[in-house]
């Protein structure tokens, strides 16, 4: 799998090893090029050092007794197991790399909040934890994973899990919360991790993709995004109830909305109706809101997709998602009929390419973009560039269910699975920023 690089190439990288600086011999350290995903978080990283946009923050509610020392064996051989936890990232030569540490241990810091009168701990509690969201990670040295526990009673805690995204994305979350669960279960009860070996490393995929992704295929894949993505891209302004800042921030809110039961069967009746899937469904009547609040035909919209198209991808942590620009330039005539009963039904016929796009590969879209940028003779500021708006439409969740599908040991829920001791529940206390105008997910 892994191979290192020549011993003189290591000379920069044993400067910085986090914790360890100039312990490990130079035959230990894995040199490989990012990947595409990661160079382009690296990229951004440099304009923005520092900047906590990009953290990808977990909390769990730990009830009932915690072994504490089994929880830490637990993270700790996840990190064991997963390279892109012992990665980070510099440039070398020229040369943005990712360097890979052959071990690595990480603290568990417990903070106690039991010193504090009941009625306050969960308050400070959510304060520690939006704290340690907005942390900031140093990519050059790591490590990009960091866990936290707070106690705020003997049986009650909160485990703080932050990554960055360029090491992990939202499937990988589920797959540490997954091990985590079995790890734990194992660890508590004096047993052995019964989780096989990966097949793979993510330095391995990144190998293979900038393998693949050139020459001839690669023209084709830049061909077919410079197709889709031609001519001006719109600005899709939705009016504010306040004036835009000057300078433009991450602020933002989360509104969580549920929908009654009702309403759910008919959008599955309408799919089936038509023949379309139900994210294809949401997608119309996504766009159909869209153009009400600002009467433009051209909307481009980005999707997320997991990117994970091979069997031995799905146990893996790192950063596989990547975006779909969605852009198509339906008649005002399909719009006009947004005040009919069959509005949605309409649009869902727009969009019939869905499914085209997801047979192209969206690093396609990256270097289009990279090419764009030159062109204009900016700097790269992400996929903004090609839109304002981005629809997601599956649930962490369901990624969870994805990816547990060819594995003995599935649940989101997994510590109380596994030990009648502890029970445990993700919880959402926190969003780090809003990178668009309007995010549905």
């Amino acid at each position: 799998m892994t191979t290192p690089r020549p011993h003189d190439e290591m000379d920069d990288v044993m400067t910085n090893v986090p914790g360890e600086p100039d312990v490990l011999p130079e035959d230990e350290v894995y040199v490989f090029p990012m990947s595409y995903a990661q160079q382009r978080i690296w990229f951004l990283d440099q304009f923005q050092p520092g900047s906590p946009f990009y953290n990808i923050p977990t909390a769990m509610r730990l009830t009932g007794r915690l072994d504490v020392d089994a929880l830490r064996r637990a993270v700790n051989e996840i990190v064991r197991r997963h390279e892109a936890l012992r990665t980070t990232f510099r440039s070398i030569r020229g040369e943005p790399c990712q360097i890979i540490l052959p071990r690595l241990t990480l603290d568990l810091p417990v903070v106690s909040l039991e010193g504090l009168p009941v009625e306050e701990r969960e308050v400070a509690a959510l304060r520690l934890a939006r704290d340690e969201a907005r942390k900031p990670f140093d990519l050059a040295r790591g490590p990009l994973l960091r866990f936290n526990l707070l106690r705020l009673a003997e049986d009650d805690h909160v485990a703080l899990v932050t990554m960055h995204h360029i090491v992990s994305d939202g499937w990988s979350v589920s797959v540490f919360v997954r091990e985590l669960s079995i790890l734990y279960a194992a660890f508590s009860r004096g047993l052995p991790s019964p989780l096989p070996e990966l097949p793979i490393q993510y330095a391995d995929f990144a190998e293979w993709q900038r393998e693949w992704l050139q020459g001839e295929v690669l023209e084709r894949q830049y061909a077919y995004w410079e197709k889709q993505l031609q001519g001006p891209v719109p600005i899709v302004e939705l009016p504010g109830d306040r004036p835009r800042p000057p300078v433009q921030t991450a602020n933002g809110a989360t509104l969580h909305t549920k929908l009654p039961r009702s309403l759910i069967d008919r959008l599955h009746a309408l799919s089936r109706q038509e023949g379309a899937t139900l994210f294809m469904t949401l997608l119309a009547g996504f766009k159909v809101l869209l153009h009400r609040y600002t009467g433009l035909s051209d909307l481009p919209v980005g999707t997320p997709i997991a990117n994970r198209t091979r069997a031995e991808l799905e146990p893996l942590i790192g950063i596989f998602i990547n975006t779909l620009v969605l852009r198509d330039t339906a008649t005002e005539r399909v719009y006009a009929l947004q005040n009919a009963n069959n509005d949605v039904t309409a649009i869902v016929d727009e969009n019939g390419d869905v499914l085209e796009r997801y047979v192209y590969d969206p690093y396609g879209v990256t270097f289009f973009l990279d090419a764009a940028w030159v062109d204009q003779g900016s700097s790269a500021v992400g996929m903004q560039y090609l839109y304002q708006h981005s629809y997601a439409g599956t649930p962490l969740d369901l990624f969870a269910r994805i990816s547990e599908k060819n594995h003995s040991h599935s649940t989101l829920n997994p510590l109380a699975a596994h030990t009648k001791a502890m029970s445990a529940e993700q919880i959402a206390w926190f969003r780090a920023g809003a990178a668009l105008n309007l995010m549905r997910s």
